[in-house]
């Protein structure tokens, strides 16, 4: 290279175009060398910025999974005994899923379509029924089944566990002999059949029966009338229910603390009978997941801060329990 810088030496064409080649070549790979760095780095970058977006959409995914399951409003009754074709004495509140503990007061096949067409204007997205010892059509026309099927309800009766919104739910409408339908026999019966639908590694979030269990939303008439063997059958359970629904005993309305050997059991009694009798105030109950905080829907406005006087209306079916 000094040699072709010295005025002394004259380079001949060749040999210029060698140099320049040279030149050339290396000035190539330098710039090739810079791009492709460039080039890796940017799909670096690009790669972090995916893997990044990839893990934010999984955690969002799992946020919304987790509000999915415990973000719920419930809402709850049960004993309408055909107060459901009157929406001007009982206001069921809006929610993500209702949940009915039983006797809707089903005699035949056109009660079950009033039941279908009530249930049919609630705006609740998930619907889960039970029956009664008062929905006698339902047990006769089920022909030997657990029961019968609804029209835009998920039926949870005596035929394990239906899964909506999240919640795993099992529902029964059994209840120790007194009148009307799902009655058991005996004792003896009455704890084959909870141990059966209830084995002690059963997973449940939501236990909907129609009877409540022995001592608890079970008073009437100053003694307590519950289930002695569904009460056995749930304290037996590895994992506890976090919440129970019942109705069938009219006077044991109300909110309960059940303890359980792993844990306190939310239990609710949400028979909304007496509002055909002038109780206005006993209107569905509300119950908001996680923390389960309960209340109670308004009345219909016809009804609000009022008891009706000198009226009774009369239900198609006789409230016995």
């Amino acid at each position: 290279l000094q040699r072709a810088m010295s005025s002394r030496y004259r380079p001949s064409i060749v040999q210029s175009l060698v140099f320049v080649s040279l030149f050339l070549a290396a000035a190539y790979l330098l710039t090739g060398s810079s791009s492709k760095s460039a080039q890796l780095s940017s799909m670096g970058n690009a790669r972090s910025q995916e893997e990044r977006s990839t893990v934010d959409v999984l955690q969002n995914n799992t946020m919304e999974t987790q509000q999915d399951a415990t973000g719920l409003t419930l809402v709850a009754l049960s004993d309408t005994h055909g107060l459901h074709v009157r929406p001007d004495l009982l206001a069921v509140p809006p929610g993500d899923v209702l949940l009915f503990a039983g006797d809707a007061g089903i005699e035949d096949a056109h009660d079950v379509e009033q039941f279908e067409k009530w249930l049919a204007t609630l705006p609740h997205p998930h619907k889960v029924v039970t029956f009664g010892n008062m929905d006698f059509y339902t047990e006769k026309a089920a022909q030997g089944k657990p029961s019968i099927g609804l029209q835009g309800a998920s039926v949870a009766c005596n035929n394990g566990i239906v899964e909506v919104a999240g919640l795993r739910i099992l529902g029964s409408a059994s209840t120790p002999k007194f009148y009307g339908s799902f009655q058991f026999p005996s004792e003896a019966a009455a704890q084959a059949h909870w141990q059966q639908l209830l084995p002690k590694d059963a997973r449940i979030d939501v236990l909907l029966t129609h009877g409540p269990p022995h001592g608890y939303g079970d008073t009437t008439k100053g003694r307590h009338v519950g289930d002695k063997a569904l009460l056995d059958a749930v304290m037996a359970l590895e994992q506890p229910p976090k919440l129970w629904l019942c109705g069938h005993i009219h006077d044991g309305r109300g909110a309960y603390d059940v303890p359980h050997p792993r844990g306190t059991i939310k239990l609710i009694n949400v028979a909304v009978a007496y509002v055909a009798r002038g109780e206005s105030d006993k209107q569905p109950f509300i119950i908001r997941l996680p923390g389960l905080d309960v209340s109670v829907g308004s009345p219909p406005a016809a009804q609000a801060g009022r008891q009706v006087q000198g009226e009774v209306w009369r239900a198609p079916v006789t409230p016995v329990m």
